[in-house]
């Protein structure tokens, strides 16, 4: 009889007959010869045994063959045949670990975490248990890769996908990208819940149109909020058409940025489209035109307001910034009887107090307004005509470049609750008086950024001000008048319900007598002083009198910046105050000794409250010292900035003494390395 070999590697072969076979293949033939011979000559019986015999043997030999190919053929990677002959070796020998580990390893690269348990599933229920730790082992590692790639839309109920999903509302980008993550990702948000994107605001511009256009006709009678940046026609054509096919009956919300000067008819046209849906409509033209292009618009087309404010019955909320004379109002249409229903304004654009004079008579419910470049005759209008305003603020010089937002109170009042006022070009603060009159028993929060040019020269009138409720007080003054500082002084002493306290002098003296205004006050919770040159003398006393009211003191956050009168007595006296939970020192330590920086850090171990501690540019902690801030016990928060003589040494050590710590923050210290910054977060990261 013709003798066969098994087409084999030389080293697998080679493995493969020292093994099971004693080295030689021959012995596989001869095995086989004998059997058939063996089976003329003997019973039936003993043909049966010598058989399975030889078999068990060549079916073992055959199952160490193919999965030292299956090794051979995935180190090439060629998985799926190397997973062909794992599995073919299972067959040949069914109770060997080896064929289901290596399928299961193979099933794992290739992503199958599924397919690698099932496998291992399989060899638990044939292997002798002695093998089973290996095949478990393996189940795990590849269930806990599966669950890494758990997605809760299909596992999770749909209210909680509902809720996850709903925090990604503030921006839109975010909600065209989930879109694509996955098939099921899409069926859930664009059919089984498209109310999400109710809150979303759908931004349209130039350069991320394609994704989202895609997605309109889905989400079209679901979108409240549209943004148009620089949208081009085809798009606008597409919303027209939706609109006039009521798919966007739901939109309330609309903000047109910058559209080309050509197109300024059909967003004109869009907007009479929604009507009485309009609840908020903000235009702005912040991007500078060259002359051209601006001659083009103004000779072009124009947003008038009146057509808008007519067909756009249930407007309550319209913000207009422009550098160009491109927005104008013309009354021509009739306006409704007892006014417009516009309760908030925001304006800033050419020729504003024209178009004040024509607009605020015609809202009497208005609220909140935000303005610039005013003059004193507009001011008298608003006092005269908006009796429900609660919420002012004038804006001049620089400040009249930043965006406007409102917050504001929706009270039915006869005063205002909330004026800010913020000026660099020599505006008087004069203009303010008639409202802080009328105002003195309903303002809550003030804002005063002023010149020195903007102060009266003589005695001030706000020197007989009291606000019987005002709670926030936010001062910026550049330069220094000592009548303005007298009156503010008298107005803070004047005020018993302050809460919050900012106050911020561009390198001006104040006298001690100010600071003093501070101390009758029973209520305040926050004091921040920046940037003022005072006497040491005056904080300490300050502060020493915050620190003498024991429990009964209110004041739990301090912030004190660049302020070159803190001493060593200025620093005692700030840590024996009970009550403070946040302590914050910046750029303030000129006149502080060493000895003093210690003293004061081991007097902040003793606040029973402190929870948050913030320290930039101070010499005098360095490596030897730094551990004791992470001794405050209570301490949660450590934020250090621009600490140059600590290095990663020190760094390191703070991170082995962490104990109550939960957050640090290190940045701008040049001897400290990326190393010890990782060596930090990983000891937050298990604290």
């Amino acid at each position: 009889m013709t003798k066969r070999r098994h087409s084999v590697a030389e080293t697998v072969e080679d493995t493969t007959k020292r093994q099971y076979f004693g080295g030689d293949l021959d012995v596989v033939d001869d095995a086989i010869d004998t059997l058939i011979h063996h089976c003329i000559a003997t019973s039936t019986d003993d043909m049966i045994v010598r058989s399975t015999e030889v078999l068990d043997r060549l079916n073992s030999g055959c199952a160490t063959v193919l999965l030292a190919r299956a090794d051979a053929l995935a180190n090439k990677g060629k998985l799926e045949d190397a997973v062909s002959d794992a599995l073919t070796a299972i067959k040949h020998q069914r109770i060997s670990v080896a064929g289901y580990l290596l399928a299961g390893v193979l099933y794992s690269t290739q992503g199958k975490q599924q397919a690698a348990m099932d496998i291992c599933e399989r060899g638990l229920r044939t292997v002798l248990p002695s093998e089973w730790p290996l095949l478990y082992e393996k189940r795990e590692e590849a269930k806990e890769i599966l669950e890494r790639k758990f997605d809760f839309v299909t596992k999770l109920p749909t209210e909680i996908t509902a809720t996850i999903f709903a925090q990604l509302y503030s921006t839109e980008y975010t909600l065209v990208s989930c879109t694509g993550v996955s098939k099921r990702w899409r069926e859930y948000m664009l059919q089984q819940y498209p109310a999400l994107w109710r809150n979303s605001v759908i931004i349209l511009n130039s350069g991320y149109i394609r994704p989202v256009t895609r997605l309109l006709p889905a989400i079209c009678s679901h979108v409240q909020r549209l943004s148009l940046d620089h949208t081009p026609d085809h798009i606008l054509q597409k919303l027209l058409n939706m609109s006039e096919s009521n798919k966007l009956s739901l939109v309330k919300d609309i903000v047109i940025e910058t559209p080309p000067p050509c197109l300024i008819d059909h967003h004109v046209q869009l907007l009479t489209l929604f009507q009485s849906n309009l609840t908020s409509l903000k235009i702005k033209f912040t991007r500078r035109h060259r002359h051209s292009m601006l001659d083009t618009m103004q000779r072009q087309s124009q947003f008038e307001l009146d057509t808008i404010m007519s067909l756009c019955s249930n407007l309550k909320y319209l913000e207009l910034q422009s550098h160009h004379g491109i927005i104008t109002y013309r009354p021509q249409h009739s306006f409704p009887l007892g006014g417009y229903p516009l309760e908030r304004l925001a304006i800033g654009v050419p020729q504003m107090e024209t178009i004040l004079e024509e607009l605020i008579p015609r809202c009497p419910r208005l609220q909140a307004l935000d303005m610039m470049e005013t003059t004193p005759r507009t001011m008298r209008l608003i006092d005269e005509q908006c009796q429900q305003l609660s919420h002012l603020k004038v804006r001049y010089g620089f400040y009249s470049e930043e965006s406007s937002i409102f917050t504001y109170n929706n009270q039915d009042t006869a005063g205002l609750s909330t004026l800010q006022y913020y000026s660099d070009n020599g505006v008087l603060i004069q203009n303010l008086l008639p409202f802080f009159t009328k105002s003195k028993n309903t303002l809550k929060t003030l804002e005063l950024v002023v010149d020195e040019m903007d102060t009266p020269t003589g005695s001030s009138p706000l020197a007989q001000v009291a606000f019987t409720r005002l709670n926030v007080l936010y001062l910026v003054f550049r330069g220094f008048n000592a009548n303005f500082a007298t009156a503010i002084a008298s107005m803070i002493r004047q005020s018993p319900t302050l809460n919050d306290v900012t106050l911020v002098f561009d390198g001006a003296s104040i006298p001690d007598e100010f600071l003093q205004s501070l101390t009758p006050h029973t209520q305040l919770g926050s004091l921040t002083l920046c940037g003022f040159h005072s006497p040491s003398a005056g904080l300490e006393h300050l502060f020493s009198h915050f620190a003498a009211r024991h429990q009964a003191c209110t004041l739990q956050s301090i912030v004190v910046e660049d302020c070159d009168g803190v001493t060593d007595g200025v620093l005692s006296a700030l840590a024996d105050i009970t009550t403070l939970q946040k302590i914050e020192l910046r750029r303030s330590f000129e006149n502080v000794w060493n000895t003093g920086m210690v003293a004061f850090m081991q007097k902040l171990r003793t606040l029973p409250c402190l929870e948050s501690l913030s320290l930039a540019s101070v010499p005098q902690i360095n490596d030897d010292n730094i551990t004791q801030l992470a001794e405050i016990d209570g301490l949660q928060k450590l934020m250090l900035f621009t600490l140059r003589e600590i290095t990663s040494k020190g760094v390191c050590a703070l991170a082995d003494n962490l104990r109550t710590l939960k957050t640090v923050v290190i940045e701008d210290s040049s001897g400290v390395d990326d190393n010890a910054i990782r060596y930090l977060e990983s000891k937050l990261v298990f604290h």
